[in-house]
This record gives C-alpha cells, sequence and structure tokens, in this order.
C-alpha cells in the first residue's frame, strides 16, 4: 500500500503541471512539452487533440513533472507565447496549478466523506444531522519491541478491545487503565485480522518513557530509579542498567554520596526528556557509589502530549471516521477549507520559529520526501481511508505553498509579475531568472536540510 501512496502522491504533481496545461492551452498559450517526472528524457511522442494536444514525454527521474510553454519569461514576445499573454490570463495560468491541487483535495474528500472521512482534527467540519460514525476503534500505531506489550506479541494495527476487563473507550484509557495493575499479569482482548485475541501481558512496576527506553519506579526518588531498560535504545546504548539512578545533566556528580534525593519526580525528568527530543543530551548514572555521565540522542517518536508510552509500550490511535450523503460536498469543501488554514497556519509557526532561532521546534513541524515517504509507511497500516486522507491533505499542503509569494514557487511568480507592473518597470529575462533561480537554489537548500532531519528522525 506504500507503492500506491507514493504513486498517489506523484500524481498530485502532476495534477499541479497539468493544471497549468490546460489552462494555458485555453489562453492560446502553445505548450511545447508536458512532462511525467524529470529529465534525462526516456520517451516521448505528440499526442491528442484539441486543448490536450502536446508532446507529452516520460522521463527518467520520478519526482513529478513539468510543463514547459513557449516563452515562459514575461518579456518575451513570440506570438503564442506566455510572455505576450493579458496579465489576467497569465494570473490564471499561474494559479491554475494550485487549483487544481486544491480541486483535487476536494474530490478525495468528496469520496472520502460518502464511504468513510477519517476525523483527525479537533471540530473537524460536518454537518451533524448528517453524519454516521463508521469507525471508532482504538488501535495500537506505535510498538515498543522490547516493551509488556511487545513481548507479548501484540502487533501494529492491533484493535484494543479490553485491558484487565476494562473496555478500551479512547487513547487515554491505554495510559490510564494499566496503572491499576502495576506488577500484575492482565489480559489484552484485541481485533487482528477481524479475529477476537487474548493475550497476557506482565505489567512493570514503573513509568515507561519511549524517549529513552527506561522504565522508572514512579516512588523511587529523585533522580528517578530504573526498573527496566528496552534492548536497543537510547539508554540501553548508553549502558543505563536497571537499578541505576538517572537524571539529565550533571549536577550532583562526581559521586553518588553527593545526590540531594527528592528534587523533582518521574514526570519531571519525563518532561525533560519530552523537551529535548532528537537532540543530543547528557544522562547521568549513579550506580553504587559512583557516576558516569553519557551522551545520549533522544528518540523522536511522539504518540501523546505526555510524550511517553505509559506502562505498556504502546502508542495508542484513536481511529475514527464519519459517512455523509446528502451533506457530502459541503463537507468535503469544509474540511478541505479548515484543513487549508490549519496548514497555513502552521506555516506562519514555522516561519516565526526559524525568525526566533527556535530550529529545533521549526524542523520537527515539517518533512520532506524522505520523511513523507516513512509517514505513507505508516499511515497505510491504519487503513487506505487515511492514506487518502493523507494524499489529501499533501494536496492541500501543495496549494497553499504555492500561493505563497515565495519565489520559484507560482505564487511567487505572479507577485513578482504584479511588483514590476505596479512599479513599471521591465521585467527583464535575466532579472527573473536571478530572482526565481535564487527563490528555487534556497527552497533545494531547505529540502536538502529537512532530508537530514528526516533521516535522523526516521532512522
Amino acid at each position: 500500500m506504500i507503492f500506491l501512496g507514493i504513486v498517489l502522491f506523484l500524481l498530485l504533481v502532476v495534477a499541479h503541471e497539468y493544471g497549468h496545461f490546460l489552462v494555458a492551452k485555453r489562453n492560446g498559450v502553445e505548450v511545447e512539452e508536458f512532462g511525467i517526472g524529470f529529465p534525462p528524457r526516456l520517451v516521448g511522442k505528440k499526442l491528442g487533440k484539441g486543448i490536450f494536444e502536446a508532446y507529452y514525454s516520460i522521463n527518467l527521474l520520478p519526482l513529478g513533472g513539468f510543463v514547459r510553454l513557449k516563452g515562459e519569461n514575461d518579456a518575451d514576445r513570440q506570438e503564442g507565447s506566455f510572455g505576450v499573454a493579458h496579465l489576467r490570463a497569465k494570473a490564471r495560468i499561474i494559479l491554475a496549478g494550485v487549483g487544481m491541487n486544491f480541486l483535487v483535495a476536494v474530490l478525495i474528500f468528496f469520496v472520502l466523506a460518502l464511504f468513510g472521512l477519517p476525523q483527525l482534527v479537533e471540530g473537524q467540519f460536518s454537518i451533524g444531522s448528517d453524519k454516521k460514525i463508521t469507525t471508532d476503534d482504538v488501535i495500537a500505531a506505535v510498538i515498543e519491541q522490547q516493551s509488556p506489550a511487545g513481548r507479548a506479541g501484540l502487533k501494529q494495527g492491533d484493535v484494543l478491545v479490553s485491558i484487565a476487563g476494562r473496555q478500551v473507550h479512547t487513547a487515554d484509557d491505554v495510559f490510564e487503565l494499566p496503572k491499576e495493575f502495576a506488577g500484575k499479569e492482565v489480559d489484552i482482548e484485541l481485533i487482528r485480522e477481524g479475529a477476537m485475541q487474548k493475550v497476557s501481558v506482565t505489567l512493570p512496576n514503573g513509568v515507561f518513557d519511549s524517549f529513552t527506553g527506561i522504565t522508572f519506579d514512579p516512588d523511587g526518588g529523585f533522580p528517578v530509579l530504573v526498573t527496566a531498560v528496552a534492548e536497543g535504545s537510547p539508554a540501553a546504548d548508553a549502558g543505563v542498567q536497571v537499578g541505576d539512578r538517572v537524571q539529565l545533566g550533571t549536577e550532583g556528580l562526581p559521586g553518588a554520596a553527593n545526590l540531594v534525593y527528592g528534587q523533582g519526580d518521574v514526570n519531571d525528568f519525563l518532561r525533560q526528556v519530552n523537551e529535548s527530543v532528537g537532540q543530543s543530551v547528557e544522562i547521568a548514572m549513579h550506580r553504587l557509589d559512583e557516576s558516569s555521565v553519557a551522551t545520549v540522542q533522544t528518540a523522536t517518536i511522539q504518540v501523546n502530549e505526555e510524550g511517553y508510552h505509559g506502562r505498556l509500550g504502546i502508542g495508542p490511535f484513536h481511529k475514527q471516521a464519519y459517512r455523509s450523503t446528502w451533506s457530502a460536498p459541503l463537507v468535503a469543501i469544509g474540511t478541505a477549507m479548515q484543513l487549508a488554514w490549519l496548514t497555513l497556519a502552521g506555516l506562519g509557526g514555522l516561519v516565526a520559529n526559524l525568525f526566533t532561532g527556535n530550529f529545533s521546534e521549526a524542523t520537527s513541524t515539517v518533512s520532506g520526501p524522505v520523511g513523507i515517504v516513512a509517514i505513507l509507511g505508516d499511515i497505510s497500516l491504519i487503513g487506505f481511508n487515511y492514506l487518502l486522507f493523507f494524499i489529501g491533505i499533501i494536496s492541500l499542503t501543495l496549494a497553499v505553498m504555492n500561493a505563497l509569494p515565495i519565489p520559484a514557487l507560482d505564487g511567487g511568480r505572479l507577485f513578482v509579475t504584479l511588483l514590476f507592473r505596479a512599479l513599471k518597470k521591465p521585467l527583464t529575462p535575466k532579472t527573473e531568472q536571478a530572482i526565481h533561480g535564487t527563490g528555487m537554489a534556497l527552497l533545494l537548500l531547505m529540502v536538502f536540510l529537512v532530508t537530514i532531519v528526516d533521516v535522523r528522525r526516521f532512522f
């Protein structure tokens, strides 16, 4: 299913470019080539009739597509070129890709609304009188392999029905219910591939932190007492052992005898770890009468607001979907507009973090091609409707991003054209190429940096 997700993602870029293609043809601008993928060219041929007639090519690099218009510079004066088109025609051609991506998102949401639209956003748009819940399950989205749940054989995608005889209704139940049975063996009822199953899990006495892989004694004082260490976790790599007392930082070193107990608790430690997600931090280990320090890279998996999994080692996900009938078109448009606004707000937060120097927070909110592929893999485990919903969100993101006045993007091209019109100055090919070439170089640099972050985050 992940392969299907990648194909759908590539089709979004092709659809974007075909929007430019169709509107350019309708406004008298000749299209010299419509390419699927990027050169070098594999095959090419002139196909189609009327508005669809053009030279089509399939290229080696499967990274999207492109449309090459005749005379793409604003100053070009050849007949049938983009340069001689009226300003309003140019605006329509430039923004056609944005419109196509928004339309694709609406169509995806419309289809999902008819069969089962995932509910991921609090207060997600719907019409109550025509809303029928089709899915309401809590599933295991993340399983720590060395946790109690992992050792018991739970798998990603399992639907959690009950824990110790208590029904699981929300993701919070997965964190709260086991707290009553610390140190005991409990049964977990689950549904896997449509069949009800039951597994037995022995819960440790402690709070499990997925970032470090440590299970803590909640009443063991501070520095916190380690009761279990997950194999292959950052803590295990750093040499943390059961019975150690650990803290972030080096306060109280060099000897364990210098430790001052009672200056914090497990939650303080978890909060500190949560705030250092993806960063290199020092963790002090106090063992018998000696202390040592190791630098570890904390994990980046976050499955709830607290940033840790609780005692089971399960990252739960509340899988909800609803269906509409007569209101499906309205739900599709409303959802698209709501998510587009949230995307714009998120981009605003990203820019604010970059300008304030909060690069860690900024990079944690974006993903590049590597991150998208990794996310597609995770979402494909939840269900096809979630995969399709994510593709719709990507289409919206492409629309919003390309509408922004950023050089090299569609909105930037229109902004520069309008700016030079307002200044009554000619936009020469050299100036236009310099502006958008610089913008493209900066965008490629950003993609490169985000890709590095994605590799560290997901692999």
